[in-house]
């Protein structure tokens, strides 16, 4: 949906599609990712609770931004078209997402110490290397908080990690 959002007529019309779908996708990649390590990892079982939690603090925040101008009241108009303006209180989106990204992390690497069998060990450090480098996809934060126009390439690194993940999944027959 950001591409509704650039190609928007005006300010209005772009913080719609931002605040009511776009953001909701936003909102759930670290959660997702939490998930997908504990999956991974196998500790599933252990931290439920801690997955349950995440998606539970993620939707809230986006809940709170539909409901309030606190989290995401406006667009500037880059040069690339409209984008989201991410207001202070949004550092309550952003502690979660980076907890859960560094949890997600050390489950991984966790895993990757103790498992035994090669080519879940390759598997595991697959997944690590993608969750890292899909992570400097948060560049485009950047021009959400300040006004900078560095445009924003995010979509590289998460295609660089669905690449990889992919990758792993079929050559390593993950989740079989």
């Amino acid at each position: 949906t950001m591409g509704f959002v650039y190609l928007s007529n005006d300010s209005k019309t772009a913080l719609l599609w931002y605040k009511n779908f776009t953001f909701f996708g936003v909102i759930n990649i670290m959660p997702n990712f939490y998930l997908f390590s504990v999956v991974t990892a196998g500790f599933l079982k252990k931290q439920r609770p801690w997955v349950l939690a995440g998606f539970i603090v993620a939707n809230i925040v986006y809940v709170l931004s539909l409901a309030t101008d606190q989290f995401i009241s406006s667009t500037w108009l880059y040069y690339w078209g409209y984008y989201p303006h991410y207001e202070p209180l949004t550092i309550l989106f952003f502690i979660p997402y980076l907890m859960l990204f560094i949890t997600s992390q050390v489950n991984l690497w966790v895993a990757y110490k103790r498992e035994k069998i090669p080519i879940k060990k390759t598997q595991i450090l697959t997944i690590f290397i993608a969750l890292l480098i899909g992570f400097a996809a948060s560049v485009d934060f950047i021009a959400k908080v300040w006004y900078v126009p560095i445009y924003p390439l995010g979509f590289i690194p998460a295609f660089i990690l669905a690449a990889l993940v992919a990758y792993s999944v079929i050559r390593h027959q993950a989740f079989d």
